[in-house]
């Protein structure tokens, strides 16, 4: 059994695989997020905190535990990093709610209209670099 110091019980989201986990800090806005092995306990990432960031209030994995995609707000654009911690992409003009496809192909977001204040949703595809915007607006 390991312990994940100085994180917050709220804030600790488990892989769909079990193999990692990512804990938000308690207290130390110097750290948006960690990816820990649950295997060995060890840090597999630290993210570290801009001073504009706000802490996390919403972390979803990848069913295949590759990428995260993290908001920090209800109306805070979505953002995508890899299993080691890397900036993927902030998704343009999307918000939460935000969820992965089973297979991992898909995440789906909610979203505002470009120049516009108009809640819609969005469905981005995964190809083999960054999340591209293929399929556009689900919704209005």
């Amino acid at each position: 059994m390991y312990g994940f110091e100085k994180s917050m019980a709220v804030g600790t989201i488990l892989s769909s695989d079990r193999r990692f986990l990512v804990t938000t800090p308690r207290k130390n806005k110097t750290v948006l997020f960690q990816i820990w092995e649950t295997d060995t306990g060890r840090i597999v990432a630290s993210i570290p905190r801009a001073k504009t960031q706000s802490a996390l209030i919403s972390i979803k994995w990848s069913p295949n535990s590759e990428m995260i995609a993290t908001s920090e707000g209800l109306k805070k654009e979505v953002k995508v990093w890899n299993i080691k911690g890397e900036h993927v992409q902030n998704l343009s003009n999307s918000t939460m709610p935000m969820q992965f496809s089973d297979d991992g192909k898909y995440l789906a977001t909610g979203g505002v209209l470009v120049n516009s204040k108009v809640d819609t949703g969005y469905l981005w595809e995964f190809s083999n670099n960054p999340i591209e915007e293929r399929l556009g607006m689900v919704g209005e």
